[in-house]
């Protein structure tokens, strides 16, 4: 038995190394002509084009720890294509408050979203319990503010979250109109 749970740990550890290792490679900020090995795509000139994008990313919607405009915002200042947000079992649809959560980032995150969206953009309250809550925004009305037609896309998608046991297991589904989970 111990074999085995050794052996389990070897693979997460593998697993761990692997992921880390992809995550520090594939940065985006990263120039990859500065990368040994890499190899640069080129789109053959007239005929296609390669764009550069993201299709799974959270925001406070579920357990992402910023709103859906500032993160499109920084995806679309640092040259990508489009975004696709995949909140846990979410669609950015109807009224959602959040708490404002002072022990995390929340206070400076609701901060720069008021700077970068001045007026009466963000929309906050006191809950029944006195703290302060901020509504989100649905994905069309993010969308209108922050895509740029024929350079930068937000799109929905949808991360249907479940367990096998006491496995997570996840997929993620791209362009959703409607929830799938």
């Amino acid at each position: 038995m111990r074999g085995v749970a050794y052996r389990r740990l070897g693979l997460s550890a593998m697993a761990l190394t692997v992921c880390v290792t992809a995550a520090m490679w594939c940065r985006p900020d990263r120039d990859l002509a500065t990368v040994p090995g890499a190899r640069i795509l080129a789109a053959e000139p007239g005929k296609l084009r390669w764009y550069r994008g993201n299709l799974h990313t959270h925001s406070l919607w579920s357990d992402g720890d910023d709103y859906p405009e500032m993160i499109a915002l920084w995806y679309r200042d640092h040259g990508y294509n489009f975004l696709g947000f995949t909140d846990h079992n979410t669609l950015h649809t109807g009224e959602k408050w959040v708490a404002v959560n002072p022990q995390k980032s929340g206070p400076e995150a609701l901060k720069n979203l008021k700077e970068k969206f001045p007026g009466d953009w963000v929309e906050t309250r006191k809950n029944k319990d006195g703290k302060e809550e901020v509504r989100l925004k649905p994905l069309t009305a993010v969308s209108q503010r922050v895509s740029v037609p024929g350079n930068f896309l937000v799109s929905q998608g949808d991360e249907i979250s479940d367990r096998f046991k006491t496995v997570p297991v996840h997929l993620n589904a791209t362009n959703t109109p409607e929830p799938i989970s």
